[in-house]
């Protein structure tokens, strides 16, 4: 092969490259605002459509899950949310919804990020805690029961007393900012023998479910990402990190940064602390780490690293990406040119 021929079959060589890149990454471009635009085009639907009664909407608040709920449009228009449980959101859009929501949390968070979703499908989320094989975040479909989303976490553990199963239900936030809970008892027992499926609650969004060990009510119950969860009985002026401790400590994947200490203010209701146990420690704070007594429930989440897949696609929906990848398609566009 002469020189010249060389030349000519390296030219041909590196145009065939550049063509096929150039293909490569239009397409890539293309796929990329095809996306862009269905999630655009879902959202302008969102928007445009108005909240009736009937509707399920899903709530979500980032950087305060114990906002996020999935919500019923009651008979009079109203839903049973937090601070807005009194004005009808009935014939609004969900833009607007979420504006007025904003506009309401503003009070209590800076700067708080509402999305308002009308979903397709009805699940909700839910975790299932304590004496089960399989403890955790439990995604069941709207009006399931409590037995369902225990036979979802693996049943019942060895331990476990199915007769004084807790369900705790967030309820609302007081006026110091704390998540007020209820509790509902269930016996699963009670339903074996009689067979009556009125016995078995159904759950709700953000509901958790408390399977107990057999014990007695004196002692603290500890569920979720600890080492060795169950009940302990507290020695006197026991706090919230000494039962952690007695139950093993912190699993390597917990959130420190977000204990619920749930604690008793009447009969069958509870009032939430929620605490930053790295932050308290750091800051040599321990005094303000509150006492436990019998009854007492702890639980500690698995930690939520912030960038989700959700939540990615949430930040997709904003309208200024889709003028990002304009620009970014322009930019491709031009260096295919040259």
């Amino acid at each position: 092969m002469n020189r010249v021929d060389g030349n000519e079959q390296e030219f041909r060589l590196t145009r065939s490259m550049k063509t096929h890149g150039a293909t490569g990454r239009r397409f890539v471009t293309a796929m990329l605002l095809v996306m862009l635009a269905i999630v655009v085009n879902w959202s302008d639907a969102q928007a445009v459509r108005t909240i009736e009664i009937g509707d399920h909407l899903r709530v979500s608040v980032l950087g305060a899950a114990e906002f996020n709920r999935l919500v019923k449009v009651e008979s009079d228009g109203t839903v049973a949310y937090p601070y807005i449980s009194e004005i009808p959101v009935a014939g609004m859009t969900t833009a607007e919804m979420q504006t007025l929501l904003v506009t309401v949390l503003r009070r209590y968070m800076d700067n708080p990020v509402v999305v308002i979703e009308i979903p397709a499908s009805y699940t909700i989320q839910v975790q299932v805690l304590g004496q089960v094989r399989q403890p955790g975040l439990v995604q069941i479909p709207v009006g399931t029961d409590v037995q369902s989303a225990l036979s979802l976490a693996g049943g019942p553990g060895e331990y476990a007393d199915p007769s004084r199963i807790h369900i705790l239900r967030p309820t609302g936030v007081s006026a110091s900012g704390e998540t007020e809970w209820t509790k509902i008892d269930s016996n699963l027992r009670d339903f074996i023998a009689s067979g009556d499926i009125s016995k078995l609650p159904i759950l709700e969004e953000n509901d958790v479910v408390i399977v107990p060990s057999i014990t007695n009510e004196t002692s603290v119950m500890l569920v979720g990402w600890v080492n060795k969860p169950g009940n302990y009985v507290p020695y006197p002026d026991s706090n919230v990190l000494n039962m952690v401790l007695a139950a093993g400590g912190f699993k390597s994947d917990a959130d420190r940064s977000n204990l619920k200490h749930l604690y008793l203010v009447g009969p069958g209701q509870y009032r939430e602390n929620t605490l930053d146990i790295d932050s308290i420690i750091d800051q040599a704070r321990i005094s303000e780490i509150p006492l436990v007594h019998g009854g007492d429930v702890i639980i500690v989440s698995i930690y939520d690293p912030f960038f989700t897949w959700d939540r990615m696609l949430g930040m997709l929906r904003d309208v200024s990406v889709v003028a990002s990848a304009y620009l970014i398609y322009l930019r491709i566009d031009r260096l295919d040119s040259n």
